[in-house]
């Protein structure tokens, strides 16, 4: 199954007592904190909870759990599928603009109270203090800022899928 950015990829399914525990991978994996507030977010909306959709993530592979009833498989999959598209969507249509907006806006303003400085080191101190405009690319390890880590401020607070956040990898990701 596949979307614009990210593909849901199928590996597995275990047969349970009236039900499937379907597991996909979504790859490439997203590191970008934003991307998982926006998947949150609308996993959420759409009425997925820790009891039907379990994330597992170490901060190399993405691991999704689906547990669905027998004949609800294949429909909740495509809906889970599309879900990945629609993340994918407004992660570039509105996440990243806007978090571009802003680091535009603090180099502007860096550079606004730089010029207002009494000395050139106290002006370079007010410059080097904005955060770098880092273009995010989707590569093979997902989208990434600078140094291939996560590529944003974190979009939400707490711990695991219902609240907000993706897992803590054990690589410190």
């Amino acid at each position: 199954m596949s979307t614009n950015g990210h593909r849901l990829v199928y590996h597995d399914h275990f047969a349970m007592t009236g039900a499937y525990r379907l597991v996909f991978t979504i790859e490439p994996h997203p590191h970008d904190d934003d991307w998982w507030g926006v998947f949150n977010t609308q996993t959420a909306a759409a009425g997925f909870d820790q009891r039907v959709l379990e994330l597992l993530d170490d901060g190399q592979a993405a691991t999704l759990n689906l547990t669905v009833d027998l004949d609800d498989a294949e429909r909740v999959a495509d809906r889970l599928a599309a879900l990945i598209a629609d993340v994918d969507r407004e992660f570039h249509q509105n996440v990243l603009p806007a978090r571009e907006e802003a680091e535009a806006r603090a180099r502007i303003e860096a550079e606004r109270k730089s010029q207002e400085a009494d000395t050139d080191t106290d002006a370079d101190a007010i410059r080097l203090g904005a955060p770098e405009i880092v273009p995010v690319v989707a590569n093979e390890q997902g989208s990434s800022g600078a140094n291939g880590g996560p590529a944003g401020p974190a979009a939400a607070a707490g711990a695991g899928l219902a609240s907000g956040r993706r897992p803590a990898s054990a690589a410190g990701d």
